[in-house]
């Protein structure tokens, strides 16, 4: 009998420590599969609502100028890999439409750009009783480079992106709305001009029809920073919601050499830098390993 009873207790453990070990090794094996469907690419389809603004040391410093918030939608492609289930990088591509702006209001300013008028005599322009409402229209192609990081809580996964925007610069407009009146002053002679059709001299009026073209900078960079959540709602299917926005680290003013004589901020404000927040909506795929 103890020799039996022996023998079923040593089976029990066995058997016991046999299936305490098949149960970890099971839990082991949903973590590591759960933990390997949540690397690898995702590819999406997203679209923002966007908020833009143009920012200048000299706004700070002027009672005249105030900048115009402007409003966009945008759509992009975006992809992400995870090289674990929180860490990662992204990027993607858009086709970017920025439409910020200043209004002017009894602005009255010697610009210190230098022009030459239709004699090629060097002048600086001179803007007085400056009523304007400027709103610019920015096309661009955008590239953000960013790490991302996602915690997961259930089946809400929490992001957080932080990089790098590059873009290219396709094309710069803008338009007037409001009236000046415009000057010349002379270096050479100690003069000053006005009321000279012949040389852009004289009162005028906009009515925000006409579409001025300026002649883009090249390229811009910015940082990049986004917050939001991503969830499965199919198998394989991501549905992301998120936040964020891109701060120019590099003007985007355009090239004033050429001699225009439309009244345009950045003669005056130098440097400008554009800043975009946006709320974003999108639909990936994940691509597990």
């Amino acid at each position: 009998m103890k020799i039996t009873r022996l023998f079923l207790i040593s089976f029990s453990l066995v058997f016991w420590a046999f299936s305490t070990s098949s149960q970890t090794n099971d839990i082991q094996t949903d973590n590591n599969k759960e933990r390997k469907n949540s690397m690898g690419f995702l590819f999406g389809i997203d679209g923002s609502l966007n908020f833009q603004n143009l920012s200048s040391a000299n706004i700070s410093s002027s009672s005249q100028i105030s900048s115009a918030m402007g409003t966009s939608i945008i759509p992009s492609l975006g992809v992400r890999y995870m090289f674990t289930p929180t860490l990662g990088v992204g990027t993607g591509v858009r086709f970017g439409n920025y439409k910020p702006g200043f209004s002017f209001n009894n602005f009255s300013e010697q610009l210190e750009l230098e022009l030459t008028d239709i004699d090629d005599d060097r002048y600086n322009p001179i803007f007085e009783n400056t009523n304007l409402e400027e709103v610019s229209s920015i096309n661009s192609l955008d590239i953000p480079i960013f790490f991302t990081y996602m915690l997961n809580l259930n089946k809400l996964n929490f992001l957080v992106d932080a990089g790098v925007q590059y873009s290219s610069l396709i094309s710069m407009q803008y338009s007037l709305d409001g009236s000046y009146e415009r000057k010349g002053y002379y270096p050479d002679y100690k003069v000053v001009l006005h009321s000279l059709p012949e040389y852009s001299y004289g009162e005028f009026e906009f009515d925000g029809k006409e579409q001025f073209e300026l002649t883009p900078s090249g390229s811009t960079i910015s940082a990049y920073f986004a917050l939001g959540v991503i969830t499965e709602i199919k198998s394989n299917i991501y549905a992301k919601v998120n936040v964020g926005g891109s701060f120019g680290l590099t003007s985007v003013s355009p090239d004033l050499s050429s001699n225009s004589t439309t009244f345009y901020s950045s003669a005056y404000l130098g440097d400008v830098f554009l800043r975009n927040y946006f709320l974003e909506l999108g639909i990936y795929y994940r691509l597990k390993k």
